[in-house]
């Protein structure tokens, strides 16, 4: 997939190290190895473009040796002082017959975020807080990834969705004015 400059990314005075990349056209995976991850709250909250996926997925705290068995099957997995957690497809779960509290939908903000960018996913959580959405996160190198409520997903992304729609509009109106 190769990735082209987008109208908002021509508006910035970028000045990070290989900010150009925005103004070329280079294979996406060349330009997210490059480019460091988007560290400013409002550019993170403009851009994070949620995005649902289709699976269900559930949180199991197995035994070491049960986690080398389903370790490649898993989505994420953390070693606890309990146990190994994992986080697994919902079908997988069944078909090990793992026992889980309950099932979730991920969505991934697909803004490269920087891992040390702060207030991003406070910003995020509180409001889905305030609409009564549960979250557990997980933050990869790229991108964050949010577990709600299967039966909340859909709030979730219309929480999410407005409160992107929210700081783009700000963003925008900020570009717009002239510098003095």
């Amino acid at each position: 997939m190769w990735m082209r400059c987008c109208p908002v990314c021509l508006k910035s005075d970028d000045l990070r190290p290989f900010a150009w990349l925005r103004k070329a056209v280079v294979p996406s995976w060349l330009y997210n190895l490059l480019m460091p991850g988007e560290s400013e709250l409002s550019v993170l909250l403009a851009r994070m473009t949620p995005e649902l996926h289709e699976n269900e997925y559930v949180f199991c705290s197995v035994a070491p040796d049960v986690a080398e068995v389903l370790r490649n099957q898993a989505l994420g997995c953390f070693e606890e002082n309990e146990g190994v957690s994992l986080i697994l497809e919902r079908t997988a779960a069944d078909q090990a017959g793992l026992a889980y509290d309950s099932v979730w939908k991920m969505i991934s903000l697909t803004v490269h975020s920087s891992l040390e960018a702060v207030g991003f996913l406070a910003a995020l959580t509180t409001r889905l807080a305030s609409a009564g959405i549960s979250a557990n996160v997980v933050s990869a190198f790229f991108h964050d990834h949010l577990f709600v409520p299967v039966s909340l997903a859909e709030k979730a992304m219309a929480v999410l969705l407005a409160l992107q729609h929210r700081d783009s509009g700000k963003r925008d109106q900020v570009e717009d004015q002239p510098a003095e």
